[in-house]
């Protein structure tokens, strides 16, 4: 099921307790978003389900996303065609991985192995009017736990208990999936991925449901299957942001290293050097 810390924690504090999750289990991936309220959904999910789109309209609209991605990205010649075949067939997972960290909508959420990436992406980019009152949060989710869940709804689903735990995952992963995707080597050209030691989970249901089921309502929604720490929320206050960010630059996490651009160099210029445009500072 999905496990929330209900204690507001300072940046200090949460990376004590992501410690002790990592000390627990060595299956952890984390997700660092900006608001704490904000549901564990991808970017297709939010837009498919605002536009009202079915199955249908939601697997013509990706497709059409994906091909115009990379059409056009070979058309100005910033990646090649083979990059994204295997023996002659398009990797479509490949191509999403691409094109997600890229800014395209697709039905993959952000993960990473590092906690401190995370903490990065929760903190980056809050404003202060958006710091006021508000909270962040770094999901940790225990993919081999889900696993363990999705084995026993495959099991479930097909009415044998004794079947083999693969063929029950395959029955989870074709009829209603959430099929977490581990590969962080085969993306061509992608520094992004590398740099973030990036992971994702693809919702194939999102695609074939019409659905605005996210990610945590789905495990919540099947809590008699999945142990109480396969996703748990830890809440942070923003109000940490300034020692946070200046705290994981140190650590050499910035945007300038993370999303590696040079239009984030400049952001990460920029945060730098936000101290020296504070009232206290004085020039005389």
């Amino acid at each position: 099921m999905h496990k929330r810390h209900g204690e507001i924690l300072s940046y200090k504090d949460a990376i004590h307790k992501l410690k002790e999750v990592m000390a627990l289990k060595k299956n952890i991936i984390f997700r660092g978003q900006k608001d704490s309220d904000w549901r564990l959904q991808s970017t297709f999910l939010r837009l498919s389900t605002e536009k009202n789109w079915d199955s249908q309209q939601r697997e013509i609209y990706l497709n059409k996303l994906l091909m115009g991605f990379k059409n056009e990205a070979i058309r100005q010649n910033l990646i090649t065609d083979n990059g994204f075949t295997e023996n002659g067939q398009l990797d479509e997972l490949k191509l999403l991985i691409y094109a997600q960290h890229y800014g395209l909508p697709t039905n993959l959420l952000d993960w990473t192995w590092s906690p401190y990436v995370a903490l990065f992406f929760a903190f980056n980019g809050n404003s202060k009017e958006r710091i006021a009152n508000k909270r962040a949060a770094v999901w940790c989710f225990d993919w081999n736990e889900f696993r363990k869940g999705a084995i026993r709804l495959g099991k479930r689903a097909l009415g044998k208990d004794k079947i083999k735990d693969e063929i029950a995952l395959k029955h989870f992963n074709t009829e209603r999936t959430l099929a977490i995707t581990l590969e962080i080597d085969q993306v061509p050209g992608n520094v992004r991925f590398l740099r973030q030691r990036g992971v994702f989970t693809r919702g194939i249901y999102e695609i074939y449901d019409k659905t605005t089921e996210s990610l945590n309502d789905y495990i919540k929604r099947h809590e008699d299957v999945f142990h109480e720490n396969t996703l748990v929320k830890i809440t942070v206050d923003t109000n940490d942001q300034s020692e946070a960010i200046e705290d994981l630059r140190m650590m050499g996490l910035d945007a300038a290293y993370l999303m590696a651009n040079l239009d984030y160099v400049s952001i990460a210029v920029l945060n730098n050097t936000t101290k020296f445009l504070e009232p206290e500072f004085n020039l005389s």
